[in-house]
């Protein structure tokens, strides 16, 4: 495994870990099930030809190998301990590694920061004796690594060799966790997809997720990237490591837990990890076309389309299949993972024509009917070129009916043959769950390189992931403009009043209605005459974050008389319900016309970032969540994209016989609050709601806004902080 460039700035480099010439195996055993005699025992297999160094303080042989009796007796610069000990003996092995400059060390022992305060102690004592000098140190808790690509197992894993061949596009898998890079791998072996590594970080210590990032996104074998993760600990480094394999041509495929709370919580408990936002984690890998899969199976599903067809698709999914039943079936499956099913064009239909029955429906799905059986070379590949010619499809399913062996070689074989005369990505689906086939199926299928499926819902997952990915990389996000070098500060830290968040908001671009603060009922009588009626009344102060629940909204205020009676009304209740609060006044504003409610938000991650949120508003924030995420420096083009995933688009499109939203409008609102936020360093949150959207050409309204800001984080908060200069 080679790499050409070194890790990038702010990580641990793993050279040693990943290429050693010097391996030391502390707690050495002859007894075969031990961790010792394992980890030896997969050195013998891959033939590792450096300099092997056992530790038994028990024996001066093992095997026909000499012992040593402790870690001091090593030879100073070996490169790797690997650690087959006791928890307890950890700790001063790690000081002993020191003593011998030792360059890396594996701890497979479990037993620390994801136990509780006293191996959180001990952990971090161990990190601290590593940093201090130069232990690149995986784990503990971990499973070790395998270098595939040079022969290098450092695990007691029952791995064997497999080296890529000379130009062959493989995979490299990067989990926190030893049994989820076991499973992981189990999955690549059964389809036969070439590993450069398969890399178990454990607690992480030391040594990260992003360290090997870092070294593997440069590795030329290494063409797509399986990582499992509880929680990336650097998240800004992983963003730059994700676009720099974006530039590579390279993709991360990705399974993060933690969607819900009690996952979040179980990750604390396994590896010590303190869960991340989910939603702002993917968000942002998403922005850089990082996969972000849902289940185990998607992660060698999706990897292995993405290793055989390089050219990402365009266009929608083709379906042939010799089961008119599965027709409809297939498009409810295409519709719920949001994969488009193109209707035919006339020049395909054409020139399905010559391959088909008369009676055949030619459309798309397409049924060969029962007629297949009598020619499946001609009727398969008629089909498959016919489709793959059509410039709406960008991948072909074939879903084929099980039979007798010899039937479902045949269908097999004929497919794999027009599968190689065609540019575009074919995956074959055998229905029957997990009936037998017999072994030369898989053998056909593996030598064509056409990913195999028994699950039509699999298949249709891996290739909306597939399709998804096509659309990220073509997508134009546009190029957002400089970041000011004078942000726009707001006037104090804290939480604003909302006169004053919104006044503050108003000066940066987005329009809020007509109004003033009043101190007095006099004052507004003269605003609400100078806006004109009907207006609106709110009760102003910074701690007053609930206005309706004490009375301190009244709308639709319609004349002075009105607008005196509201006054009183309202202080006496806001004075009732909070006696210790002191107003700054009341806020006068222009009644809104009513349009379509959004609700539009940015916030500062502390790990990932700061992202903006957009969403129907109103009561509904509450009861749908109909929302979408996008970076901070988006595009209105993303904006435009990301509205049309809301479940009440329609409501923004003229749903109805109702006007359409200002979508422009509600889009460039969007990248100016996105770029409040990415330049002005002390800006934690703003939540606008309701932002009403109204006909196109009459714009948008900001009628309540929540601003809040703190002191910016100091330059020692280091490269993971959340200031703007961290963003891509």
């Amino acid at each position: 495994m080679t790499s050409t460039t070194p890790p990038m700035a702010g990580g641990v480099p793993v050279a040693r870990l990943l290429r050693p010439r010097s391996i030391a195996i502390l707690g050495a055993s002859a007894e075969p099930a031990t961790i010792g005699a394992r980890a030896v025992a997969a050195l013998e297999r891959f033939a590792f030809d450096g300099d092997l160094h056992l530790i038994n303080p028990k024996r001066d042989e093992i095997n026909g190998r000499p012992c040593l009796s402790r870690v001091d007796d090593l030879p100073l610069g070996v490169d790797v301990v690997m650690m087959a000990i006791p928890q307890a003996g950890t700790l001063e092995a790690v000081r002993a590694c020191a003593r011998r400059q030792v360059g890396a060390a594996v701890v497979f022992t479990s037993g620390f920061s994801e136990t509780g305060a006293q191996g959180i102690r001990e952990q971090q004592e161990m990190t601290d004796i590593a940093r201090a000098n130069g232990i690149a140190l995986l784990g503990p808790n971990c499973y070790g690594l395998v270098n595939y690509a040079d022969g290098i197992p450092l695990t007691s894993g029952p791995v064997r060799p497999r080296p890529p061949g000379a130009g062959e596009a493989a995979l490299a898998i990067i989990s926190q966790s030893g049994g989820m890079m076991g499973c992981l791998l189990e999955a690549a072996e059964a389809k036969g997809i070439a590993l450069t590594t398969a890399i178990s970080t454990g607690n992480e210590a030391v040594v990260t997720v992003e360290d090997f990032l870092a070294e593997i996104v440069e590795d030329a074998r290494t063409a797509v990237i399986a990582v499992f993760a509880e929680q990336l600990r650097h998240p800004q480094r992983f963003l730059a490591l994700a676009a720099r394999a974006r530039v590579l041509g390279k993709t991360i495929v990705l399974l993060h837990s933690g969607r819900s709370a009690r996952a979040q919580e179980a990750a604390k408990s396994h590896t010590g990890a303190m869960a991340s936002d989910f939603a702002a984690m993917e968000t942002l890998v998403g922005h850089q076309a990082v996969v972000l899969v849902d289940d185990i199976e998607q992660v060698i599903d999706t990897a292995e389309f993405l290793l055989d067809f390089p050219q990402r698709p365009t266009g929608g999914l083709g379906i042939i299949t010799d089961s008119g039943a599965f027709k409809g079936l297939a498009l409810d499956f295409c519709e719920s993972h949001g994969v488009d099913v193109p209707v035919l064009r006339p020049a395909t239909v054409e020139a399905l024509r010559g391959a088909m029955p008369a009676f055949a429906d030619l459309s798309n799905p397409l049924d060969l009917t029962a007629q297949v059986m009598r020619d499946m070379e001609g009727m398969y590949g008629g089909a498959i070129r016919a489709l793959a010619g059509d410039p709406d499809i960008g991948c072909i399913l074939v879903t084929l009916l099980m039979g007798a062996p010899q039937v479902v070689q045949a269908k097999l074989t004929a497919t794999a043959a027009a599968a190689r005369t065609v540019d575009v990505p074919v995956a074959v689906l055998m229905l029957g769950g997990d009936s037998p086939l017999p072994a030369e199926a898989y053998e056909i299928v593996r030598r064509a390189r056409l990913p195999f499926f028994r699950s039509a819902t699999r298949a249709i997952g891996a290739m909306a992931h597939l399709f998804r990915h096509g659309r990220r990389l073509r997508r134009n996000t546009g190029a957002p403009a400089p970041v000011p070098a004078t942000p726009n500060t707001p006037p104090r830290f804290g939480l604003l009043a909302e006169y004053e968040g919104k006044a503050w908001l108003a000066d940066a671009g987005i329009p809020i209605p007509k109004g003033r603060l009043a101190r007095t009922p006099r004052e507004a009588g003269e605003i609400a005459a100078a806006i004109g009626y009907p207006v609106v009344l709110k009760a102003q102060a910074a701690e007053l974050t609930h206005k309706s629940d004490v009375g301190g909204v009244i709308v639709d205020v319609r004349d002075p008389g009105d607008l005196q009676a509201a006054w009183a009304r309202m202080t006496r209740s806001v004075s009732a319900a909070r006696p210790d609060l002191t107003l700054d006044g009341i806020l006068v504003e222009k009644m809104g016309a009513r349009g379509v409610e959004l609700v539009l938000g940015a916030r500062r991650d502390p790990q990932w970032g700061p992202l903006v949120m957009l969403g129907l508003g109103g009561v509904w924030i509450e009861v749908l969540k109909d929302v979408v995420f996008l970076p901070a420096l988006c595009s209105a083009e993303e904006v435009r994209t990301e509205l049309q995933r809301l479940k009440g688009a329609a409501l923004l499109n003229g749903a109805r016989g109702a006007p359409p939203a200002d979508i422009e409008a509600v889009s460039h609102a969007v990248v100016r609050l996105g770029r409040l936020l990415a330049e002005t360093p002390s800006l934690e949150e703003i939540d606008i709601n309701p932002l009403v959207a109204y006909p196109p050409g009459q714009g948008i309204l900001a009628l309540d806004a929540v601003v809040v800001s703190s002191p910016p984080p100091s330059s020692k908060d280091g490269p993971d902080s959340a200031g703007p200069g961290a963003l891509l």
